[in-house]
């Protein structure tokens, strides 16, 4: 079958319409293993936001890596963090708890970032596609590979937490000296020095 047959043929079996998808995000379900709870908007859109900025700095992140740029890899793996941040922040989880250089040390690296990442992907795929409530066990454990893989990256706590957090913030605050606005997001302040 040529590409040409097979987008056609490929779009019988999408999905149509968007109609449905909007009032998941309006308000995501989270299934809890006890009980399916359901999230503010905000935070539906701030696991939206969270997952999809992961999956963009993982390819920004590779592409630093395999040129071999260590500063670009230590700002992409802080941009990363901020993501994941984010997720964290929607889901009431504190990142200190569940990411340090105990747990590091001990049992991080099972998977690779586009693993982590691919694993958040199909959970959000399942939630805005299928109607399936995001089960809170598999996002975590989606989140935490990514996070752990990303900050393996670096190589060391003390490196993540002196260089990368406070580089990133820094950077941040550069670009958003009162708080953020889309204005500010286009124009990259930081970017130009």
């Amino acid at each position: 079958m040529d590409l040409k047959t097979y987008t056609k043929e490929s779009a019988r079996t999408a999905k149509d319409t968007a109609e449905d998808v909007y009032p998941r995000v309006k308000n995501v379900e989270i299934d809890q293993g006890v009980e399916i709870c359901t999230l503010t908007q905000q935070r539906s859109i701030d696991i939206l936001h969270g997952i999809l900025g992961m999956a963009g700095e993982m390819g920004e992140l590779s592409r630093a890596k395999q040129d071999g740029k260590v500063h670009e890899i230590v700002e992409e793996v802080g941009d990363f963090v901020w993501y994941g941040a984010v997720v964290a922040r929607a889901m009431n989880w504190q990142m200190d708890r569940y990411l340090s250089k105990e747990l590091l040390d001990n049992n991080f690296y099972a998977l690779t970032l586009e693993q982590g990442v691919g694993k958040l992907a199909e959970i959000l795929k399942k939630w805005l596609m299928y109607g399936k409530p995001i089960n809170e066990k598999l996002l975590m454990d989606g989140w935490y590979e990514a996070m752990g893989a990303a900050i393996n990256t670096i190589g060391d706590w003390e490196g993540f937490e002196q260089d990368v957090l406070e580089m990133n913030i820094q950077k941040l605050r550069k670009r958003y000296p009162d708080k953020f606005t889309e204005e500010a997001a286009i124009a990259r302040a930081d970017k130009a020095d």
